[in-house]
């Protein structure tokens, strides 16, 4: 039912015009332009194929009934088969193209051409009427290239942009000329952790981004500029630089380890993870997720506990396969003291 809720689309264009905003974008050609034309294309030789079959089928209103039958037919199937969505737009590009086709195979001398072709028979076309369907042909040919080549080349520029943003080269710079001040001194934190330099100072580190920018290491995690450089992939480069550095915890956690059996072919998919709490009013509850490991079928998880007001209330934890069966199951006794320190107990 969650799949069904979440997979039906009854707001017509809401899944066309989102694509054509992400026309631009790091989107593959093969999804946009599948869902764009491929949708188009995809029934319109039930345009030849159900006149040739079913005579009655030579009235576009009959036509036009049956093919929304079908494509009724195919979108519930997708739906109950949980192997796509149902979407009004579905409908609309594939009852769209199937008309359009059936139009143009009303026209005197494609028709005869498609009889000459498929059915062997021999009725005479114009030359004029020929040279006019190449034209057209070509000219709809080349129009597919130019958008394709047109799509590739925003792909390849928005590619290298993210590239350019997320993954530079850089360089570490320590200016501290070895003098270690010997304190902490903070240069990073984000929702659950604090990280400081422990013996440069944060205004002496710097990123040197392939000698044509410099930023203070501080300044290049923060949002001051326009790259997205993850905590982690820093760390590294400074553990190659040999940069001192401690990371913190901001609050209280819980660590887990949750053996995880295989989900099919001996593939590890993450558990879902469930959190009630009591007194929601005392603490708020997170799973890091971003530092999570697999190792050995085990799934390790910390939950960092952050503290809202003083008070004691009970937290339950469950841990579930992909089936939504119970793996594992902690119910803690967290207590906030008046400076706001937490400490907690398995029950």
């Amino acid at each position: 039912m969650n799949y069904i809720k979440t997979s039906i689309n009854f707001i017509p264009f809401k899944t066309i015009i989102g694509f054509i905003k992400e026309f631009n974008s790091m989107y593959d050609n093969r999804t946009i332009l599948l869902n764009l034309f491929g949708n188009v294309i995809a029934l319109m030789p039930m345009a030849f194929f159900l006149p040739m079959l079913f005579p009655k089928q030579n009235q576009f209103k009959r036509f036009l009934f049956t093919i929304t039958l079908i494509v009724f037919g195919i979108e519930l199937v997708q739906l109950l088969t949980a192997s796509g969505s149902f979407d009004i737009d579905d409908f609309i590009l594939n009852i769209s193209g199937s008309s359009i086709m059936y139009l143009i195979l009303q026209i005197k001398s494609v028709n005869n051409l498609i009889r000459n072709i498929f059915w062997l028979e021999n009725n005479k076309i114009a030359k004029k009427s020929i040279a006019i369907m190449v034209v057209v042909a070509l000219m709809i040919i080349l129009l597919i290239i130019g958008v394709f080549t047109f799509r590739t080349r925003l792909y390849n520029r928005n590619y290298d942009e993210f590239n350019r943003l997320h993954n530079p080269i850089i360089t570490i710079i320590d200016e501290s000329n070895g003098i270690c001040t010997e304190t902490l001194d903070l240069f990073y934190e984000n929702e659950f952790y604090e990280y400081y330099f422990t013996c440069a100072k944060s205004n002496e580190i710097y990123a040197d981004i392939e000698g044509e920018q410099k930023y203070l290491v501080k300044d290049f995690l923060s949002e001051k500029t326009d790259y997205h450089y993850d905590i982690n992939r820093m760390l590294q480069r400074l553990d190659f630089y040999h940069i001192g550095y401690e990371k913190k915890n901001k609050y209280q956690y819980i660590s887990f380890c949750v053996k995880v059996p295989p989900y099919s072919n001996n593939n590890v998919v993450s558990p879902n993870t469930d959190i009630m709490i009591d007194n929601p009013e005392i603490l708020e509850a997170k799973f890091d997720y971003n530092n999570a490991l697999f190792e050995n079928f085990n799934y390790d998880i910390d939950l960092h506990l952050i503290p809202k007001k003083m008070g004691t209330t009970m937290i339950h934890i469950s841990f579930k396969d992909q089936e939504n069966k119970v793996l594992e199951v902690y119910q803690y006794t967290i207590i906030v003291d008046e400076q706001f320190h937490v400490s907690f107990e398995e029950k």
